[in-house]
């Protein structure tokens, strides 16, 4: 079992490009650490956000369906989403899933950035993590007939298991 991901975090000198890079596996709750950052993101200075794949080590389903979120449901306020350097655990991850294509891949991030930080991984409230992998997962379900049938028990079990939400 690899361990989950280290977060790392950079942007380019105007603040316009902003990468995140993980390095090991890429799992729900590493998404679940990322959300905070990426609401902040998604205002009108930063115009393009980079998920620099190439240390990571694997990819769960959780983190390509908020991947695929965060890629298709464009706003005129929301960055463009580009995947750089996926390795090949993660391409092929992407193409099982039937939506590699859906994805702007790049070979290198599109402009220097600066240094590099570690952001942290905190513990995920169970909640929190429920509703991401139900989120996730129903866009990976609309996406190919095939994801849904693979899918459909995940979201129903986590649904389930979530119960009513208490903001519904």
């Amino acid at each position: 079992m690899n361990p989950e991901a280290q977060i790392f975090i950079a942007a380019d000198a105007s603040g316009a490009t902003v990468a995140i890079r993980p390095v090991g596996a890429c799992t729900s709750r590493v998404c679940a650490a990322l959300a905070p950052l990426i609401l902040r993101l998604k205002g009108p200075d930063t115009r393009c956000l980079c998920f620099d794949l190439s240390a990571g080590t694997s990819i769960d389903s959780t983190f390509i369906g908020t991947l695929l979120k965060l890629a298709t449901r464009r706003t005129d306020e929301s960055p463009a989403v580009h995947l750089v350097a996926p390795t090949a655990a993660i391409t092929e991850a992407l193409r099982r899933m039937s939506v590699l294509e859906l994805f702007d891949l790049q070979s290198a991030l599109p402009c220097a950035m600066t240094a590099w930080a570690e952001m942290p991984v905190e513990p995920v409230a169970p909640e929190q993590l429920a509703d991401l992998v139900i989120e996730a997962h129903e866009r990976l379900c609309q996406t190919d007939p095939r994801n849904a049938e693979q899918f459909a028990g995940v979201v129903k079990l986590f649904r389930a298991q979530r119960g009513p939400r208490r903001d519904a």
